[in-house]
């Protein structure tokens, strides 16, 4: 059973974070709308592959609109710089990156999911 005063608390908490990556995607793109309309503002630093599909995310969706106003910072999880400049000065991180390209081979998925999510810990 999911404990919805848990999850109310923790994006709560997550409002008041800074840094999000990678957030281009649905997962991603949902979870920083929620974050600034609990926040009211448009404080996030997004990592962004490219920023083309967040922006026409928040142009199809009005509950997205506000990841336009966001910094994007385009990059790679798999790229230790770009995670390091990202992090720079955050207060939070939150982590919603993940691959099911499994056409690109395990090697590829274990890159992204495992040590991305390794690598980006390390940088915060």
């Amino acid at each position: 059973m999911i404990d919805f005063e848990y999850l109310s608390k923790g994006l709560n908490a997550l409002a008041r974070a800074h840094f999000m990556g990678p957030m281009a995607g649905h997962l991603g793109a949902a979870i920083a709308a929620e974050v600034i309309e609990r926040d009211g503002s448009e404080r996030l630093r997004l990592l962004v592959r490219g920023p083309e599909k967040l922006l026409q995310l928040s142009a199809l969706d009005p509950k997205l609109a506000g990841l336009a106003a966001c910094e994007r910072i385009v990059g790679d999880i798999r790229d230790r710089e770009t995670l390091a400049a990202a992090v720079d000065g955050v207060g939070a991180v939150i982590h919603a990156c993940h691959s099911h390209e499994y056409w690109r081979g395990t090697d590829y998925i274990l890159d992204v999911n495992l040590e991305g999510a390794h690598r980006l810990a390390w940088a915060a």
